[in-house]
């Protein structure tokens, strides 16, 4: 038999810009967005009852913000708050405000700058960059298992997933111009603060985890009598998913899954499941546990009886379950059963992210 190979292969781009200007800036403090993804999807029938499936995917962008010390819904508030008044705006270079230091008229109210991103005296301005990388992949093979008995399957999957980014800051401040009309009627400009350097912050990030599972699968109708059976092993880790508590331990876990189904006539069913998993987060005699959980179910609408009402009600399901889950996630913190530290004739705390005490020793009377 020849291979048969089916491939899907997918690029895409997305590129977005803003609408502020750069008032000859040499940097970009604008909103833009550029994105470029892929995807490859290979799957290739090996034999008649093996199939093997690979699929590729990831994506990199770059995102750019104005640095306004606010946020964008800080930014978007003071253009709102801004006064048509309050300033002109930038004339060759220089950020013109409206002048309060005078004795005549006054203008009831001012407000704000409405361009903070550009940055003045009192607010920084400046841009924000975020560049991110994410690859994604997972390979799966299928074998059915007929010649041994029909309706048996076998599976095997894994998969990895990276991702990186870099994030980058600039900010600077900025002179601001206050005008003051002469008696000659000629305007001049006070000037306020100074037209800083850029300063400039980066930091990385990065995650990495990975996901293994194979299982056997049973489907088989006799008669009116379906079952199915599953037996299904995984195991995952994932690493540099927390920053605080124990960043460079990663998080892992294993499982083992079985589950039986019954059906007749797609008309009464009932379920077993039990499922016996593992987490790293406990004391290492506490770390297994197992959740059975068992359900019964009736389609009454599929009853002769109920043929007369399907006008009115076409579909009516009984289902009872019950069953036992677990949850790693207690309190927050990792590894809660290890002792807590704490300082021997110290009146600090000890530093850490979950729970210290202090022990402080006194002489004993003689």
């Amino acid at each position: 038999m020849a291979l048969r190979e089916y491939v899907f292969i997918s690029v895409g781009a997305f590129t977005q810009g803003g609408l502020f200007k750069q008032f000859g800036q040499d940097y970009n403090f604008g909103y833009q967005y550029n994105r470029y993804n892929y995807r490859s999807n290979l799957d290739i029938d090996v034999t008649k009852t093996t199939t093997l499936s690979f699929n590729i995917a990831g994506n990199v962008s770059s995102a750019n913000k104005p640095y306004t010390n606010q946020g964008s819904s800080g930014m978007i508030k003071a253009m709102y708050q801004a006064t048509p008044f309050s300033s002109p705006g930038i004339i060759d270079g220089k950020y013109i405000s409206t002048a309060t230091d005078y004795n005549d008229v006054k203008l009831p109210f001012v407000g704000g700058s409405g361009i903070t991103y550009f940055g003045n005296d009192a607010t920084m301005g400046g841009f924000m960059q975020t560049n991110y990388n994410k690859l994604q992949f997972d390979l799966q093979l299928n074998q059915k298992l007929d010649m041994l008995t029909k309706g048996l399957s076998f599976k095997v999957k894994g998969s990895y997933n990276s991702e990186f980014y870099v994030y980058k800051n600039g900010a600077a401040s900025k002179a601001t111009y206050y005008p003051v009309l002469q008696s000659s009627g000629k305007i001049l400009y006070k000037k306020s603060g100074e037209n800083s350097a850029v300063t400039y912050s980066e930091k990385t990030g990065k995650g990495r985890d990975w996901y293994i599972e194979s299982s056997m699968n049973y489907n088989r109708s006799f008669g009116p009598n379906t079952i199915t059976a599953l037996l299904l092993y995984n195991q995952s880790k994932e690493y540099y998913y927390s920053t605080t508590d124990y960043p460079d331990i990663p998080r892992g876990y294993v499982g083992l899954v079985g589950r039986v189904t019954y059906d007749w006539n797609n008309r009464y069913m009932a379920e077993l499941n039990v499922g016996y998993n593992g987490s790293e987060n406990f004391a290492p005699n506490k770390r297994f546990g197992t959740f059975p959980a068992g359900s019964i179910g009736w389609l009454a609408s599929e009853e002769n009886f109920f043929k007369p009402l399907k006008k009115i009600v076409s579909f009516m399901k009984l289902r009872a379950s019950w069953g036992l889950v677990g949850n790693d996630k207690i309190g927050g913190s990792r590894f809660m059963y290890l002792a807590d530290p704490y300082g021997v004739n110290s009146s600090d705390y000890a530093s850490r992210s979950g729970y210290a005490y202090n022990l402080v020793l006194k002489p004993s009377p003689k």
